[in-house]
């Protein structure tokens, strides 16, 4: 009997043993499933823009970029419309800007640099987006001057779809100058649009129905073209409707 003992015992703490070890698996397996989904939850949130440089109505300016900040890092895999050049209008324009990704922060300038003595507006487009897609549904303006001034003048109005008799939102707006000089604008979602600032002088306005996406009048979009004079009167009026060109 004296030699059966132990192993009794011995069995008999397995016993115990095992049962707290289900017992704590148990308690475990709750405390998990009680809590969040590993990771955390989903993020919902699109970025937000933090800062820009240099500061809006700078002038005297010497950076070879424009930079804007954001509180988390942008997507730019996107091709074709969703493209990170196509979220921003350099105006004056000398082509396509140059668009450099880095993360949080991406830096704009002209195609061929800043030029010396001149106002430019630079506009971030709403849409850029998060990794998760998360897009922002407003976008924002610099506005900065190479020179020790920037010009007062602007020419605002509305951009309107002739054909479909309502306003033209996201509408693309040029102002040409004499010398060809060219200053970009889109339209707001209600077909607003301000150009500027704008040197006194005289502009050919035209107003195009950027199907595309191109920023440039393609021969099957609705476009309408006006001359003003600069300082202008009262609001400009572009109805756009396709013309045999």
């Amino acid at each position: 009997v004296s030699a059966s003992a132990p192993r009794a015992v011995a069995h008999t703490d397995r016993g115990v043993v095992r049962r707290r070890l289900i017992a704590a698996s148990i308690l475990v397996a709750a405390c998990a499933s009680a809590g969040p989904p590993p990771g955390g939850p989903e993020d919902r949130t699109p970025p937000r823009l933090v800062r820009v440089t240099p500061d809006t109505n700078a002038v005297n300016v010497r950076e070879r970029n424009a930079t804007f900040y954001f509180d988390e890092q942008i997507n730019d895999r996107g091709t074709g419309e969703a493209d990170l050049t196509n979220f921003f209008l350099v105006s004056p324009s000398d082509g396509t800007p140059r668009v450099s990704w880095h993360r949080s922060r991406i830096e704009v300038r002209p195609r061929h640099g800043f030029r010396g003595n001149t106002a430019y507006t630079i506009t971030l487009l709403p849409g850029l987006s998060d990794l998760r897609n998360n897009r922002m549904k407003e976008g924002a303006t610099l506005t900065f001057s190479t020179g020790s001034t920037i010009p007062a003048l602007r020419i605002k109005g509305y951009a309107f779809d002739w054909v479909a008799e309502r306003p033209a939102p996201e509408a693309l707006i040029e102002a040409v100058t004499t010398d060809s000089i060219v200053y970009l604008a889109q339209a707001d979602s209600v077909g607003s649009f301000s150009v500027g600032p704008l040197p006194p002088g005289t502009y050919l306005m035209r107003g195009t129905i950027d199907q595309n996406h191109n920023r440039q009048q393609d021969r099957t979009e609705a476009f309408d073209t006006v001359r003003v004079v600069a300082p202008q009167t009262g609001p400009l009026e572009l109805l756009m409707a396709p013309r045999d060109t």
